[in-house]
């Protein structure tokens, strides 16, 4: 009984913060004319509890869309969603998660803070020659 009562009450926290280790190099054509202007840092957090690694019993209920990758990505979704609101953004320019797990034999208390700086889109507009100019 004391071996299962330890199990149960030992937990053991992992951290991840992501970061860009190599320089990115990212292509794309496009036909639109697009200003966005670039804020202040914000910031946001959810918290989720999940059961046996599988089940989330307590969750957030509110997400960004287009938030993809990794572990926890709807956890994520959920930071993003009030990073943007809460300032009133209307993207996040360079999101940085930091990770936080706490677990024990059934659950998995999940802690996600995002940071990154707000976007503001000022147009978006059609731009049938932006690929020929240079």
């Amino acid at each position: 009984i004391l071996l299962i009562l330890l199990l149960v009450i030992t937990a053991c926290t992992t951290l991840n913060q992501s970061t860009i280790g190599v320089p990115v190099n990212v292509s794309a054509t496009t036909h639109l004319d697009v200003d966005v202007e670039v804020g202040e840092k914000i910031y946001g957090e959810a918290k989720a509890t999940i059961l046996f690694g599988k089940w989330c019993i307590d969750c957030p209920n509110e997400y960004a869309d287009g938030v993809f990758g990794g572990a926890y990505s709807p956890i994520k979704a959920a930071a993003v969603y009030e990073a943007v609101t809460s300032s009133d953004a209307d993207l996040i320019v360079n999101p940085q998660y930091v990770v936080v797990e706490e677990k024990n034999v059934f659950l998995t208390d999940v802690y996600i803070k995002v940071t990154g700086y707000k976007g503001t889109i000022n147009k978006i507009d059609n731009c049938p020659n932006c690929a020929t100019e240079e």
